[in-house]
C-alpha cells in the first residue's frame, strides 16, 4: 500500500518535440515576415520617392525584398563595422548613409530595382527604415 491509503496518482506522458523542430518553424515565419515587411517598405519607397522603381510585378518585389534582406544581412554588419569611427563622430547619422548605399547596391545586384542618385537613395533608404520600423511594431510576435 501507499502512504495514501492505496490511491495513486496517474501521470500524464511527456511529449519531447523533436530537437530545433519548433524553433526552425519560428525562424521560418520570421524570414518570411521579414521578406514581407522589406517587400512593403521597397514598394512604399518607389511609390513616394522620386528616381526610385520598381518592377510592379509581384515577383520582382519579392526578388528585390530577398535581395535587400540579403545584403543587409550579409554586407551591412561590414560596412557598419568599417565605418564605425563616422558613425561615433556623427552620433549615429552615418547609418542613413550607410543604408542608402545598400539600397545602391540592391539597385546593382538587382534587376527589378532602379535607383538614380545618391539623394533617392538616402531618402528611400530613410523611408524604406520607417515603414520597417512601424510595421515591425505592428506586426504580432515581433520584438
Amino acid at each position: 500500500r501507499t502512504r495514501d491509503g492505496g490511491r495513486t496518482a496517474r501521470v500524464a506522458p511527456v511529449r519531447i518535440p523533436r530537437p530545433g523542430t519548433r524553433q526552425r518553424k519560428e525562424s521560418r515565419e520570421t524570414m518570411v515576415l521579414r521578406i514581407f515587411v522589406n517587400a512593403v517598405a521597397l514598394w512604399a519607397a518607389a511609390g513616394l520617392v522620386p528616381g526610385i522603381e520598381l518592377d510592379g510585378s509581384f515577383t520582382g518585389v519579392f526578388t528585390v525584398a530577398i535581395i535587400f534582406g540579403l545584403v543587409n544581412a550579409l554586407i551591412r554588419p561590414l560596412v557598419l563595422l568599417l565605418s564605425l569611427p563616422l558613425i561615433l563622430i556623427t552620433l549615429g547619422l552615418f547609418t542613413l548613409v550607410a543604408n542608402a548605399f545598400m539600397l545602391m547596391l540592391t539597385d546593382l545586384l538587382s534587376g527589378s530595382l532602379s535607383v538614380t542618385g545618391f539623394p533617392a537613395a538616402f531618402l528611400g533608404a530613410l523611408l524604406i527604415s520607417i515603414t520597417s520600423l512601424f510595421l515591425s511594431i505592428l506586426l504580432p510576435g515581433r520584438r
